[in-house]
């Protein structure tokens, strides 16, 4: 009698054990086509640093948020279930949503945590960082080229070395080999560089503010807004250097930035070899990748509101 109970005890384990096992959800991978190519990556990036990731162990959803909301471009809601913001998404470039999906799988694939200090230059120290951010600090992280590399880096090694490119700079004094462009007192132009943009050359435009708040600045190399690299600022001293975002969008911002005087300022930027580097009134302030652009196109950046005046605008051939 004891051995039959015994018996149905242990059958009746057996059969809840395999009823709960075959009720049990597997694993899914619901990734939007749009993210595919960013998942690839990020797991291609892994692998080169030994790590294996396949996702069969955990799923992984990444999908379009079914609602506008503003609570971020994305986030990982845990259990590797990702959501993106879609208006966000159509708006960035290649390198920024590459960016965007490293950013949400490292907190879902690598449990990474935010990390908001910075580097000794000034830029964030990982492509983690994240909110809040400090009203005087830009959001912005450059993501391209040599700045990318170590982003990765750090994203799979918290404890990876401050890159070498913090250190880059240039100083205001240079030798010019002729000048190509010489324009004096306009509101506003539009005109070619009229030089192959193969070669090392400087753009600088001293510009007179004039009491417009809105932005001024200038502009080179494409054929529209969405494919040329500009330099501009406004009447509240927040300085921008980007391009369109068939390039690599927004790479460096300043609010307040205590660099530019109250009317008047000059701007200049220099190509040396594969690098731009850009001064205010003569002092350096930041310098980034070269993109090749698709134009020789030259002009002016205006608000609108009433234009600023261009005292002088020069494009000049540099020695390198």
């Amino acid at each position: 009698m004891v051995m039959n109970q015994l018996s149905r005890m242990c059958y009746l384990i057996l059969t809840i054990a395999i009823l709960c096992s075959c009720g049990k959800d597997e694993p899914t991978y619901d990734v939007a086509i749009d993210f595919q190519p960013y998942v690839d990556r990020f797991v291609d990036q892994a692998a080169q640093r030994g790590i294996e990731i396949d996702f069969a162990d955990t799923g992984l959803s990444i999908v379009f948020r079914k609602a506008a909301q503003t609570e971020s471009s994305g986030v990982c809601r845990g259990n590797h279930e990702i959501e993106i913001e879609k208006l966000f998404w159509d708006d960035l470039t290649d390198e920024e949503r590459e960016g965007l999906i490293f950013h949400e799988l490292g907190h879902c694939e690598l449990d990474r945590r935010h990390r908001n200090d910075l580097l000794s230059n000034g830029e964030w120290a990982s492509r983690m960082r994240g909110s809040p951010i400090p009203d005087e600090l830009s959001a912005v992280i450059n993501y391209t080229e040599e700045r990318r590399a170590y982003y990765i880096e750090e994203l799979f090694n918290e404890d990876a070395a401050e890159p070498d490119w913090v250190k880059i700079k240039d100083i205001y004094d240079r030798t010019v080999s002729d000048t190509v462009i010489s324009i004096s007192n306009v509101p506003d132009f539009e005109t070619s560089l009229g030089i192959p943009l193969s070669i090392d050359f400087e753009l600088e435009a001293t510009i007179d503010i004039d009491n417009n708040p809105s932005w001024m600045g200038f502009a080179w190399g494409g054929t529209d807004i969405e494919d040329e690299m500009y330099i501009a600022y406004n009447g509240s001293k927040t300085f921008v250097i980007g391009s369109g975002k068939r390039v690599w969008g927004t790479m460096y911002q300043q609010k307040n930035f205590n660099k530019l005087n109250d009317r008047i300022n000059t701007i200049t930027v220099r190509r040396r070899g594969q690098r731009y580097f850009v001064f205010v009134n003569q002092a350096f302030v930041y310098w980034y990748d070269y993109k090749v652009p698709a134009s020789n196109r030259f002009r002016s950046i205006v608000g609108n509101a009433s234009p600023p005046k261009f005292l002088s605008v020069r494009v000049h051939r540099i020695d390198s």
